[in-house]
């Protein structure tokens, strides 16, 4: 059986590719709940079985890649950040019982929504479609027991550590363990200018220290290279998306703007008059245009108000408009200001004496 580890430059690889796709989950938990969800990933490590220690009391979510690429891996928590995180998603603050369904539904659900947006994050590296399966949730009992489920005996398993902190006040953490094969899996778009051995801890020891040094330094540089080489993949990837969207709105608005060469065009009354020598049709069809029916409204003023304010509207509320009294009202036709006047009452009717017809340049929307 092989047996499967990282390099140094992967190990980096891995923690960058992670942190990238962990701060988009993070994003879609801060826009689910509307409150502030930060991660970072702190630290990453190759750990076999007996290395690894459980802090308890935690409790795990398990994450199985269907598409794309193929494995699964652990989320482990701690209970009371499990709670601080319930307490986010339904607006109160309470203590998680992994016996209870409701909760345990919850949690699921919100892991659901982080592992989608990582996914997606993980999409973009790889040019294919990433999936994963619905969250399951895996009660730990026992350290043993944990270590007994999720270890094989022969492979180590990677374990990124996170921060996380949670509406600006819960600093805590939380470790995605995965195995050595599928973090590979994660980081195979720059497997060419990853180093599989690390040849750091392979260096001769009899060499000179000068010579050394020398050797580490030019591989720390190599992989400061490598690292920004994922940078700037991953930036044109962003960029690629925001040209695609952009693109995909311009035609929206190409679509509702009228074509150049439309058989309506508007007319001025200039352009009426030097069309009226013309022929019998064309005074028929400006005649046709002249009796379109157009909606003209007075517009006294305007206020906002909040929903609560208005749910609170009684008979004799005063509502206050922002003119003031005795200030000219304006004129629209079909929602084009082009007017303003007088409030004037004729019999038992309201009328506006026009006072100011706008320029075209001042028409507004209403």
């Amino acid at each position: 059986m092989r047996v499967w580890n990282l390099s140094k430059m992967e190990k980096d690889a891995v923690g960058e590719i992670m942190n990238v796709s962990m701060n988009a989950a993070a994003e879609a938990v801060s826009t689910m709940q509307g409150k502030t969800v930060r991660i970072r990933m702190s630290e990453v490590s190759v750990c076999k079985a007996a290395e690894f220690t459980l802090k308890e009391p935690m409790d795990g979510v398990e994450i199985e890649y269907i598409q794309g690429i193929e494995g699964k891996s652990v989320l482990l928590f701690q209970r009371e950040d499990l709670g601080t995180l319930l307490g986010l998603f339904k607006g109160q603050q309470a203590g998680f019982m992994p016996e209870a369904e409701e909760q345990v539904h919850a949690v699921c659900e919100i892991v659901k929504q982080m592992m989608e947006a990582a996914a997606a994050t993980l999409s973009d590296f790889h040019g294919r479609e990433i999936r994963t399966a619905a969250p399951i949730f895996a009660k730990i009992t026992t350290e043993t027991e944990f270590k007994r489920t999720y270890f094989d005996g022969t492979n180590p398993m990677v374990v990124v550590r996170f921060g996380l902190e949670m509406d600006g006040n819960t600093n805590s953490s939380f470790y995605s363990l995965l195995p050595v094969k599928l973090a590979k899996e994660i980081i195979e778009p720059y497997a060419a200018g990853i180093t599989d051995i690390d040849e750091t801890e392979e260096m001769d020891e009899t060499e000179p220290e000068g010579i050394q040094k020398t050797a580490s330094e030019e591989m720390n540089r190599k992989a400061e290279s490598d690292m920004e080489e994922i940078f700037r993949q991953l930036q044109q990837t962003q960029q690629q998306m925001l040209e695609m969207m952009q693109g995909i709105k311009q035609k929206e608005e190409k679509k509702e703007k009228p074509e150049a060469n439309s058989v309506i065009r508007p007319l001025s009354p200039a352009m009426l008059e030097e069309e009226r020598e013309g022929g019998e049709e064309d005074k028929a069809n400006q005649e046709m245009l002249l009796q379109v029916p157009l909606e003209v409204s007075v517009e006294i003023g305007r206020t906002k108000k909040l929903v609560r304010d208005i749910l609170e509207f009684t008979q004799g509320s005063l509502v206050v408009l922002d003119k003031m009294a005795g200030e000219q009202v304006d004129l629209f036709v079909n929602g084009q200001c082009i007017a303003k006047g007088d409030i004037v009452v004729v019999e038992d009717n309201f009328g506006i004496r026009i006072t100011e017809i706008l320029p075209g340049s001042e028409y507004k929307e209403k």
